[in-house]
């Protein structure tokens, strides 16, 4: 699980190239415990906690915007759709567009996620 989460802070910046759900949604759980366990903890524990979760939010607008930006173009969209999110209502267009399965093989914005796996294999 968490492999998913630092694949996606590795590619920080990334925003060419497909995402599987797996990647996408395992790194959305990974990222909302930490967002869950820093807010309660800020309330629970100590109030300074939640400067480290604005910190931390920061930190990971890019990361998540390319994230979110590979697993359209993995659907077979550009990533700019996520600019729906800003109308109301968006977010669910939005969601609906992550949930769908890939395209199987390759598409303009690169091969399968599947198919990177296999060619990274020597022959």
């Amino acid at each position: 699980m968490h492999r998913y989460y630092l694949s996606a802070l590795r590619r920080y910046a990334d925003y060419r190239g497909r995402a599987p759900r797996i990647e996408y949604w395992m790194f959305v759980l990974v990222h909302a415990v930490i967002v869950v366990a820093l807010a309660t903890l800020s309330v629970a524990v100590a109030d300074w906690l939640m400067y480290v979760l604005i910190v931390y939010y920061f930190a990971t607008v890019v990361p998540v915007t390319a994230l979110v930006a590979r697993r359209l173009h993995d659907v077979g969209y550009s990533g700019w759709l996520q600019l729906i999110n800003l109308l109301p209502f968006g977010f669910i267009v939005l969601l609906v567009f992550l949930v769908l399965p890939g395209e199987p093989g390759p598409n303009r914005h690169g091969p399968a996620p599947a198919d990177r796996r296999l060619s990274a294999v020597p022959v």
